[in-house]
C-alpha cells in the first residue's frame, strides 16, 4: 500500500512512521465527544450540576428504554451524533399497549413513558386512555429521585405531568 511514497502496509518500516506523522480516521468512541462531553457544550453555562446529571440521565434513558440494555455493554458514547445537526425533540411520548394481540405480561394493560428533556413540566395527554387509571411505576414511586416522584397522571383526560428533565414510566394495571 503507498502511503504518501512510502510502503505502507502492514508490517513494513513505514507504516508506523506514516501513523506517527498522520492521523488515519477511526470509528472508535475515543475519537468522538462523548454524551457528557456533548451536554457540556450544548447546555446553558449557568445550568446546575444537578440539573446537568438530570439531562445526562434523561438522555441514556432513551437508549436504556428504547432499544434494550444490550446496548448499555458499548455505553453511553452510541448516543453521539455523527450528522452534527444539533436538533434533539424536547419532549418523546411512548406507549405500549398490552391489550391487543398477545398479552406480553398479564399483570399489565400498558406502560406510557414520558421523556421531557425541557426545564419545565409537561403536561402529555396520550390518545386512547382518557378514563383509564395509571400510576407512576413502582420502581420510580419508591425510588430516591423526589423530583419523578412529582409526576402525575390525570384519569379524567387521559393526561401526565412530568417534571423538567424526567423520565417517567407509567403503568396501567
Amino acid at each position: 500500500m503507498d502511503g504518501g511514497g512510502q510502503r505502507a502496509g502492514a508490517g513494513s518500516a513505514g507504516a508506523g512512521r506514516l501513523r506517527r506523522r498522520r492521523r488515519w480516521p477511526r470509528s472508535d468512541a475515543q475519537d468522538n465527544e462523548t454524551l457528557w462531553d456533548t451536554l457540556t457544550y450544548k447546555l446553558p453555562t449557568a445550568m446546575t450540576m444537578p440539573d446537568r446529571v438530570r439531562m445526562n440521565t434523561v438522555s441514556l434513558a432513551t437508549t436504556a428504554l428504547a432499544q434494550t440494555p444490550s446496548f448499555w455493554h458499548a455505553g453511553a458514547d452510541l448516543l453521539r451524533s455523527k450528522s452534527l445537526s444539533g436538533t434533539t425533540p424536547g419532549v418523546i411520548t411512548m406507549r405500549v399497549d398490552d391489550t391487543v394481540g398477545p398479552n406480553v405480561d398479564p399483570s399489565l394493560k400498558g406502560v406510557v413513558v414520558v421523556f421531557n428533556s425541557t426545564g419545565s413540566t409537561v403536561t402529555q395527554t396520550v390518545p386512547g386512555l382518557a378514563g383509564q387509571s395509571l400510576t407512576l411505576s413502582p420502581v420510580q414511586a419508591n425510588g430516591s429521585d423526589a423530583v419523578v416522584r412529582q409526576t402525575t397522571w390525570t384519569t379524567a383526560t387521559g393526561t401526565a405531568s412530568v417534571p423538567p428533565r424526567t423520565v417517567a414510566v407509567l403503568v396501567q394495571r
